[in-house]
């Protein structure tokens, strides 16, 4: 497709798109678009559509830069591209039998490589070649305002046809809550990415399971479903966005707003009061005030493997959603407004068992009206306070890391190069004494990190492995288990700071090594030490090391590397690495 400067509706076969899908020139922005929520049949059916010559959809995407390419960010037609991919790559079949690889040259050389993998029975190799040829309309623009394109987007679903209330409210909010709503509820799903713009190619790593297609994000085990709050098909639906934003709301506003449609709405108002209040606490610190909390209530059902929905009601209720809600709320008051501190999360869980059957089920249906609310969370304050004692320091933010580690792991998913991982400073061998080469190593790999565009930010993280041979090699030496987050081994680097006499001296050990370096200037060698910072997982140290690109690339040891993947190469031609910063 030529870069043109006019709206343009071209034909485009599938097989021209499905090059386009692998070389990563299909874009999805998650500030409006939602997740991957096609179920198998529904895409069947578009195939079947498309096999039999039927006419489809116009695809509307808009020509953009990124990372210094022309790329087609998808404003309408994701699912239906998404549904085109999974065919081609036999994730499955159209009335049980699947698409002949043999038909398209790039597909079958990516079976041949064994990237893919041929499933029988298959299509007729004619009917395949039909398909991989069938057309396309798309249309094109070259409008690249982000505000633009929420507004197409948004006049697009506004009918509700095609979206659910809460998506039509949260699709391109442009404010600071819709922000905050969007970046909570991924957090709680863990379907974080490094970015708000991925390709399609990565969508699957971060898109819940459906029947018979395996994403990256298993239903059952988010915390909505895993706890009976919110239903899996509710959350198809982004209702634990809805939940997200009826919490925040309640913490941002005194006194409390009642949990209904009409106040949301309101809310997602670009401007008003509501927005100065948030702009008056800050959207960080409401987010990891909300994390933090939100951990405290995990980790106190996580205690004696429990639910909150099992834990609290022994007889079925269908309004846990709202009870849920005054529980968070009363936490919140504790931890939060009161700055108390959980004596022990398993007293504290067994001591709920059964109590929503006591004190909340009669009411429950009403907890969304601010007054009935009010005096649940007056009563569940009451009930729980004598597990919670006064706090010796403030710290809203509870000096939790959990959660921000979690998403740190699980954004390195689609966006490898940004993310890098050591198991530590020292060695995993011989007197497993300190290696200089580790933070060297360290240190080239930021610079190659933000040396991508003028806005990279990458992030090494230490005290992680990234396969199971190291992991088993830390636990041989110090005899500590990793704890395993997806395919991470998090060993942590307690165990070596314990040869310092103290943790600070162990840090200022590492920084000291950083600045003593003469490969990189003072700038950049000051900006990893100010942004280093140590995180909490559970009973592990964790060390984290952010940069950002400042407005031009870096160099280490008077030469500019650039990182693709986790492979580090140097940039021969410095020209070419300089036009990425213009």
């Amino acid at each position: 497709m030529e870069i043109n400067n006019n709206l343009q509706v071209q034909n485009l076969t599938i097989e021209t798109l499905y090059k386009y899908y692998k070389s990563d020139k299909l874009l999805v922005n998650r500030r409006y678009q939602r997740k991957l929520v096609w179920t198998v049949e529904e895409k069947e059916a578009f195939i079947d559509s498309i096999s039999i010559d039927y006419p489809v959809p116009l695809f509307l995407v808009a020509e953009v830069t990124y990372k210094g390419t022309q790329v087609y960010e998808i404003i309408d037609g994701m699912q239906r591209l998404n549904a085109i991919m999974d065919f081609l790559e036999g994730d499955f079949p159209l009335h049980g039998k699947y698409f002949n690889m043999e038909s398209v040259a790039s597909i079958k050389l990516l079976r041949d490589k064994g990237v893919l993998k041929t499933k029988t029975p298959f299509l007729d190799l004619d009917l395949s070649s039909k398909i991989a040829g069938y057309p396309l309309p798309f249309s094109v623009t070259t409008i690249n305002d982000p505000k633009l394109i929420d507004d197409i987007f948004k006049r697009i679903n506004s009918s509700g046809k095609h979206l659910s209330p809460h998506e039509i409210r949260q699709a391109g909010a442009t404010n600071q809550f819709g922000y905050i709503v969007r970046k909570l509820s991924e957090s709680i799903r863990r379907d974080v990415s490094h970015s708000d713009v991925l390709t399609l190619n990565g969508m699957k790593q971060i898109s819940i399971n459906n029947y018979k297609l395996n994403y990256g994000i298993n239903l059952g085990s988010i915390f909505w479903c895993q706890h009976g709050i919110i239903s899996k098909n509710n959350i198809r639906d982004s209702r634990d966005e809805e939940m997200v934003a009826y919490l925040l709301s309640a913490i941002i506003k005194k006194p409390r707003p009642s949990a209904t449609s009409s106040n949301l709405d309101s809310f997602y108002q670009t401007n008003g009061d509501f927005e100065n209040l948030i702009q008056q606490r800050g959207a960080n610190n409401i987010i990891d005030t909300f994390e933090a909390v939100f951990e405290e209530i995990k980790q106190t059902f996580e205690s004696t493997g429990s639910t909150f929905k099992t834990v609290l009601f022994k007889q079925d209720n269908e309004y846990t959603n709202r009870v849920f809600q005054v529980f968070f709320l009363a936490f919140y008051e504790l931890l939060v407004e009161e700055q108390k501190k959980i004596t022990s999360y398993t007293d504290l869980c067994n001591f709920l068992e059964g109590i929503g059957d006591l004190y909340f089920s009669d009411k429950a249906e009403s907890y969304n009206l601010s007054k009935p609310r009010e005096q649940a969370i007056l009563m569940a304050k009451g009930l729980m306070s004598k597990y919670f004692v006064s706090r010796t320091s403030s710290d809203p933010a509870l000096s939790n890391g959990v959660t921000r580690l979690r998403n740190l792991l699980s954004s390195s998913v689609t966006e490898n190069t940004n993310y890098d991982f050591k198991i530590g400073f020292h060695r995993l061998e011989g007197k497993c004494d300190f290696d200089e080469n580790v933070v060297k190593k360290i240190v080239k790999t930021l610079t190659a990190m933000v040396n991508q565009d003028p806005g990279s930010v990458g992030y090494v993280i230490v005290g992680v492995a990234d396969d199971s041979d190291a992991a088993a090699r830390y636990e041989s030496i110090y005899g500590k288990k990793a704890r395993l987050y997806k395919n991470f081994y998090v060993t942590g680097v307690q165990d070596e700071a314990a040869k310092y006499k103290s943790h600070d001296l162990y840090v200022k050990f590492i920084k000291d090594k950083i600045n003593a370096l003469t490969e990189i200037d003072i700038t950049f060698k000051s900006m990893i030490t100010r942004y280093m910072e140590c995180l909490s997982f559970y009973e592990k140290t964790v060390l984290i090391f952010r940069v950002n690109n400042e407005g031009s690339p870096v160099k280490y040891d008077g030469k500019f590397y650039e990182r693709n993947g986790s492979h580090i190469s140097e940039v021969k031609d410095e020209k070419m690495i300089w036009k990425r910063f213009v």
